[in-house]
């Protein structure tokens, strides 16, 4: 996951995406967080491609700060996150039921025209 901006510098609202490199599956968003009774963070979905394409959705974490490197933290993060993507629209498959009404007609269409050769005939 990126994040665009450094929420952890002071930026209470920034972007974020997860790039799925091997497969174009990406999901993006927006994020903010707050220090209400522990640092909360909250994300928006905003779209996405591949099977994430047309993507919403929201989550909300709590994140635990163990560490500092350098002036970067080291975190925790446990959430939940829930998106949701747009049905796909699929082909209908011909039933068995189709299938075999489909059939008696054509026999019966060819009885017909045998018949009516037949008639013709005599």
């Amino acid at each position: 996951m990126t994040f665009d901006g450094a929420p952890w510098l002071g930026a209470t609202d920034t972007s974020w995406s997860f790039i799925d490199n091997s497969g174009g599956n990406d999901l993006s968003g927006t994020f903010s967080w707050t220090l209400d009774d522990g640092l909360k963070a909250s994300y928006d979905i905003t779209g996405g491609s591949g099977l994430f394409a047309g993507a919403t959705g929201a989550g909300s974490s709590v994140i635990s700060i163990t560490r500092w490197y350098s002036g970067l933290p080291e975190f925790l993060e446990v959430g939940t996150m829930h998106v949701r993507t747009p049905p796909t629209t699929r082909v209908p498959e011909p039933s068995l039921t189709g299938l075999v009404a489909a059939g008696l007609m054509m026999v019966g269409f060819g009885a017909y025209r045998r018949r009516r050769a037949d008639a013709t005939r005599g």
